[in-house]
């Protein structure tokens, strides 16, 4: 075989191989539950957190004051859930009436997903634009 016939063969799996090696933005792992970590510790109650069920695309939650679900995508790097039903609980604890103002805010605009460096369980939601960041860390289950 020439060598030039050789190369055309192997050419298509030498891209496949170079495609599959380049990190994909769109392909972090969110499957499972995060706990939300806030800048201010909240009051007492239960934590709010996030569940992502990534065979459905569908995000539920609880926010610290009310709890909400919905579908998901992830577009260009960006997470966003722009049609979230919430319940519409009081809520008086000021930390997590914060983050029920950006949470909403936050998935309707698109957030950035990143992982931080070793911190394997450890997820950044952010949109710059909205001035908002939100730190999830994995619950319960290895990542």
């Amino acid at each position: 075989m020439s060598s030039r016939r050789l190369l055309q063969c192997l050419t298509p799996a030498l891209l496949t191989a170079c495609i599959t090696l380049v990190p994909q933005p769109d392909v972090i792992d969110l499957a499972g539950d995060w706990a939300i970590r806030l800048p201010t510790p909240p009051g007492p109650g239960a934590q709010p957190s996030i569940s992502f069920d990534t065979s459905l695309r569908l995000i539920s939650g609880y926010d610290g004051c009310n709890r909400f679900h919905g579908a998901y995508r992830i577009q260009d790097g960006q997470l966003y859930a722009p049609s979230l039903a919430s319940t519409r609980m009081a809520c008086l604890d000021p930390a997590r009436q914060q983050l029920e103002r950006q949470l909403f805010p936050l998935f309707a605009h698109g957030a950035t997903l990143e992982r931080l460096p070793g911190q394997p369980t450890t997820l950044l939601l952010r949109n710059a634009q909205l001035n908002v960041e939100l730190r999830l860390e994995a619950m319960d289950t290895p990542r």
